[in-house]
């Protein structure tokens, strides 16, 4: 069974879409000024282990910590309680610039596919195959 030809003005207007979303990525990009703080964010409870302390009756205490891959290993980096919120909008931050350069190459990946299929719809053999010209 053939496939049914694919309509070069849709592949056409795929394709701006695609370059639309791919430069508003760009530009959001180029508009973070950071600083960044690779990793992510986390901020946990924990026990200090003397008996009488508030914790041991469930008030844990707070802490936060910075988790990153370094050297292929997970690392937790403690931060202190003035950096936090700092810290925590610069990870939030280095997310989003991650995310934006994911979908740009995944756009690109699309991009380059919707133009081999644009190519493909409006390319034709030459000479014409007798069957083409007698319709």
């Amino acid at each position: 069974m053939t496939k049914p030809p694919v309509d070069p003005s849709r592949l056409r207007q795929r394709l701006g879409e695609s370059i639309a979303r791919w430069a508003q990525l760009i530009r959001s990009i180029q508009g973070e000024r950071g600083p960044l703080v690779r990793g992510v964010y986390v901020e946990a409870g924990r026990r200090c282990g003397k008996p009488s302390c508030r914790c041991t009756r469930g008030e844990l205490h707070g802490t936060a910590m910075i988790s990153a891959k370094i050297g292929g290993r997970t690392r937790n980096t403690y931060v202190p309680l003035e950096d936090r919120e700092q810290v925590q909008q610069a990870a939030l931050r280095y997310r989003r610039l991650r995310r934006a350069r994911a979908e740009i190459a995944k756009l690109t990946r699309e991009t380059l596919a919707l133009i081999d299929a644009l190519e493909r719809a409006l390319t034709r053999p030459y000479p014409p195959d007798d069957k083409e010209t007698k319709r």
